[in-house]
């Protein structure tokens, strides 16, 4: 069977019933996350822009906008919500890169105006996020997954679209031909450019996926076509976006439902930051908490990439705090300083405080393509800190070994926290207490447009 086909079969037949519960609370985990994000992204800059062009947009008042009274479109509040999830790069990252922000606001949107349930709604997430998933690993393994600096796509956008239009046309009951045909309007958006990361427009990405992916499944629910066959065609989609990058189509279709790869795929983040910064900002801020050494007492820093086109290599020198998320150097400055704080912050110049600054100038990045790294440490970026003494400590910490990893997942607690935080930032004490409480579980829920009057103040 064509991929196209092969895909839609599998999530039209795909049911709550079969899916791993370990996958189910990922997802609920994800999206519980996600929600907490959007509404501290909704008093970011960015985020108050957003909410303002939606008020002067008007729509019919069917979904909500976090942290808002009045309801719009769903698509318009899908790309609100989604681009304030996104807004302080806080939400959830791994496999085709945010899922949590293209997904959930998608969802959330849809299931308000159509009255769903937790369950579907979290059902419909998961089966979008294993279509995200599988297009970007075409069918292969890490190796093979979509290289997103290269290509000059970002890929939470690129696959973004699909998984959304995946799991808004199973949430609205969507047959075969339609879920083909949501996939199809859905893969023709595809875009989003790697050179407006430190930009608003990089959290427009995710609410621009979790906006199309609504349109797509909608007009598929009212017969509307697209090409039947555009995963596989010779100018559709996998050849567009991985090129002659080696794309097994019946590796991708056949592992969708045989390996559910939700719960160890993401993590969530303990700082609003580039993912790609954690391994640099785990060791020092290790260093530093273990009283290895105090930040006076440090003469330089130096970090050893491979990758000259790293994310977090776009800006050298920040000029502003979204810069500054992209930026290892600074990462690693504020870790050494124990300002991690810095990073929630929405105004350049409390960002860039002259603390931080100065202390960057210590910073160095060292780039060699050539290096072998340490193959027992996949991921880990290797970090000398030389003291004023002479003496030097080197660390490297893999990925998988940071605080929010999918393999060291932030506990129950953390989470918990975590939400409360984002929460109180937007809504008074009461309020976040009972979004909260709505939201901790999903499966609970057996109405969302009743639980969503919980996002509103």
């Amino acid at each position: 069977m064509p991929l196209t086909q092969a895909i839609a079969s599998w999530i039209s037949r795909t049911a709550y019933s079969q899916i791993p519960a370990e996958a189910i609370e990922a997802a609920n985990v994800s999206c519980f996350d996600a929600l907490g994000v959007a509404l501290l992204g909704s008093r970011a800059p960015l985020g108050r822009t957003l909410v303002a062009y939606a008020d002067a947009s008007g729509g019919h008042p069917q979904s909500s906008i976090v942290g808002r009274q009045d309801k719009t479109s769903a698509a318009l509040a899908a790309v609100v919500n989604g681009a304030c999830a996104h807004a302080m790069d806080f939400d959830n990252a791994g496999g085709f890169g945010h899922p949590a922000a293209v997904l959930f606001p998608a969802l959330f949107a849809v299931a308000e105006r159509q009255r769903s349930s937790g369950r579907a709604l979290l059902e419909a997430y998961v089966i979008g996020s294993e279509v995200g998933l599988a297009l970007y690993y075409g069918g292969g393994g890490a190796k093979h997954a979509y290289r997103q600096m290269a290509k000059g796509f970002h890929s939470t956008p690129v696959f973004g679209r699909l998984a959304a239009a995946a799991a808004c046309a199973k949430l609205l009951g969507l047959d075969g031909d339609g879920i083909v045909a949501a996939l199809g309007t859905a893969a023709s958006s595809s875009s989003g450019l790697v050179c407006n990361f430190g930009t608003m427009t990089k959290a427009l990405h995710a609410g621009d996926a979790a906006r199309d992916g609504v349109i797509a499944a909608d007009l598929a629910a009212r017969g509307w076509t697209a090409a039947e066959d555009v995963l596989e065609h010779p100018l559709g989609f996998m050849k567009s976006f991985f090129g002659d990058q080696p794309v097994n189509h019946e590796v991708i279709a056949s592992r969708l439902g045989k390996v559910f790869l939700t719960p160890v795929t993401y993590s969530l983040k303990r700082y609003p930051t580039c993912g790609f910064n954690s391994s640099v900002t785990e060791t020092v801020s290790t260093v530093i908490r273990n009283g290895e050494c105090a930040a006076a007492e440090i003469a330089a820093v130096e970090i050893f990439m491979t990758d000259p086109s790293s994310e977090v290599l776009l800006f050298s020198a920040p000029k502003s705090a979204l810069e500054a998320k992209f930026c290892v150097r600074y990462n690693a400055a504020v870790a050494a300083l124990g300002r991690e704080r810095a990073l929630f912050s929405h105004a350049d110049e409390q960002a860039l405080d002259p603390e931080i600054m100065q202390f960057m100038e210590k910073v160095t990045v060292r780039v060699d393509p050539s290096a072998a790294g340490d193959k027992g440490r996949a991921g880990a970026i290797p970090v000398r800190i030389t003291l004023e003494d002479g003496r030097t400590i080197e660390r490297a910490t893999p990925p998988s070994e940071v605080e929010g990893a999918s393999t060291r997942p932030l506990t129950p607690e953390r989470v918990t926290e975590k939400f409360r935080s984002n929460a109180r930032a937007v809504l008074d004490e009461g309020r976040a207490e009972t979004l909260l409480d709505t939201f901790r579980d999903i499966r609970r829920i057996d109405d969302i447009s009743l639980a969503a009057a919980a996002v509103r103040p």
